[in-house]
Formats: C-alpha cells, sequence, structure tokens
C-alpha cells in the first residue's frame, strides 16, 4: 500500500463506507469495496470469513470511471 500511496485510514475508509460492494467472480469469500477518495476510486479487496477479515490488495482502480 505504501508503494501505491494509499494510507491505512483510506483502507479503514474505504471498507467502512464504501460506495459499492461487489463480490469476486472466483472466490466467494472475497469481497471488493469501492470507495470515490481523492478525485480517484478506491478497492479494497478482502477476505471475510465469518467476524474475520484479511486485507488481500488495495489499489485505485483506472477502469472505473474518474469524476
Amino acid at each position: 500500500m505504501k508503494q501505491r500511496g494509499i494510507s491505512i485510514e483510506d483502507v479503514e475508509e474505504a471498507v467502512r463506507y464504501s460506495d459499492k460492494t461487489e463480490r469476486d467472480k472466483i472466490d466467494e469469500e472475497l469481497v471488493h469495496f469501492i470507495k470515490r477518495l481523492h478525485s480517484r476510486y478506491l478497492r479494497v479487496i478482502a477476505k471475510v470469513s465469518g467476524d474475520d477479515m484479511i486485507i488481500v490488495s488495495a489499489f485505485y482502480d483506472r477502469r472505473l470511471k474518474r469524476g
């Protein structure tokens, strides 16, 4: 995340207050949290199992339209 310029606070905000969530097309335990931050869309992918959550990846998604 540090290499991509993504703070832990931004990841937490995306997970807690996501604009949109999507289930992964391949792994049903993965959830994609999408949040517009800093004029870009942050996508956080997490593995969710019961009350546990592990962040797998976080990146600014260029495929989503900038505003």
